[in-house]
């Protein structure tokens, strides 16, 4: 969690899938607060994390037409790997979704 002035401004979430491949669930930051470093930070710091608990590489998954998530995901070394065909199923409506990697070192 990110806070600022003891509010809230950001939130990751993210586990293991096994024992050597983390998984970015959710990744969230207030919009008066994007491009200020916060998700850097927060990926940052789930990806230490995960790389502690034994990850070496990380995945997520994002909506194939946030253009800006995916710009931001591969500025942090994440790749594109492969698109999922309505993988997204909200409110009557279906959307791909891309499949992102990022190795550890």
């Amino acid at each position: 969690m990110a806070e600022i002035e003891g509010e809230t401004v950001g939130y990751v979430i993210g586990n293991m899938v096994d024992g050597s491949e983390g998984h970015i669930l959710a990744v969230a930051v207030a919009p008066e607060h994007r491009r200020r470093g916060v998700g850097t930070a927060l990926l940052n710091a789930m990806i230490a994390a995960l790389k502690d608990n034994g990850a070496k590489r990380v995945r997520l998954e994002l909506k194939l037409s946030n253009i800006n998530a995916r710009r931001f995901y591969s500025s942090l070394g994440f790749k594109e790997h492969r698109v999922i065909e309505g993988y997204y199923k909200m409110r009557g409506y279906t959307e791909d979704a891309m499949i992102m990697f990022k190795d550890i070192p």
